[in-house]
C-alpha cells in the first residue's frame, strides 16, 4: 500500500478493504470485535454490562484493529515504523501514543564505523519512500549495530463515549474510535518523527 504513505501520514484505516473482506458485507473488523465483546465490559462496575471508560475503550478498539490480533489489520502502519500503539500515560489519565522508529547510522550523532552493519531495507527496489527496516544478519568480523527510538506522545484527541458493549452499536463505536485515534496520530506524530530524523517539512 505504498501509494497511501506521505510525510504527514503514518497510519491508515482501510475501511474499504475491511468491507471487501467482510463475511457480513459490513466489517471484517466487526467480527473480531463481536468475538471479544467481554473485553469492552467494565468488570469493576456493579452495573451489569457497563461499558469501558473512554480511554480504555479506545485502547481496546485499537489493539483489536492491529496485528497480531487482526492480520491484516483494519489499521495499516507506515512500513518504516516498527510499532504504532496506544495506551495510558504514566498518570493513567490520558491516551498516549507510542511509536518505535528505527534509526540508521547516518541519522545518529555518534559516528558508527562503516564496517558495522546497519538496519537492512526490505523491498528497497519498490517505488515507496518508506521501506521496512529489519535487523541485519550477524556475520563473522562484521558487528551489527542498530538503534531504535521510542517516541511517546499525548495527542489532542476526541474520545468516543461508548454505548452498550454489544451488537452493532459496539462495532460502530469501535470503528469511530479507531478513526479518531488514527486522525489524532496523523495530525501530531509525523512532525515529531521528521524532527527526530532531521527532515525538513
Amino acid at each position: 500500500m505504498a501509494q497511501i504513505w506521505a510525510p504527514d501520514k503514518i497510519v491508515h484505516v482501510d475501511r474499504e478493504g475491511d468491507r471487501e473482506r467482510a463475511s457480513d458485507g459490513y466489517s471484517r473488523y466487526g467480527s473480531y470485535v463481536g468475538a471479544r465483546e467481554d473485553e469492552f465490559k467494565d468488570t469493576w462496575s456493579r452495573k451489569l454490562d457497563a461499558p469501558l471508560e473512554p480511554i480504555a475503550f479506545a485502547i481496546a478498539a485499537w489493539r483489536i484493529a492491529t496485528p497480531p490480533v487482526m492480520s491484516p489489520g483494519l489499521v495499516d502502519c507506515r512500513p518504516d515504523l516498527h510499532v504504532v500503539d496506544v495506551g495510558y500515560d504514566e498518570d493513567g489519565t490520558c491516551l498516549a501514543v507510542s511509536v518505535q522508529l528505527p534509526l540508521r547510522h547516518a541519522e545518529l550523532a555518534a559516528k558508527i564505523p562503516y564496517a558495522y552493519d546497519d538496519w537492512s531495507r526490505v523491498n528497497h527496489w519498490s517505488h515507496s519512500d518508506y521501506s521496512y527496516l529489519e535487523m541485519p544478519r550477524v556475520r563473522c568480523g562484521h558487528p551489527a549495530v542498530t538503534a531504535l527510538a521510542t517516541i511517546r506522545h499525548i495527542p489532542q484527541i476526541t474520545l468516543v463515549t461508548p454505548g452498550p458493549p454489544t451488537g452493532q452499536k459496539l462495532v460502530d463505536d469501535c470503528l469511530q474510535s479507531v478513526e479518531l485515534t488514527a486522525a489524532a496520530i496523523n495530525a501530531e506524530l509525523p512532525e515529531i518523527i521528521r524532527n527526530v530524523l532531521g527532515e525538513k517539512p
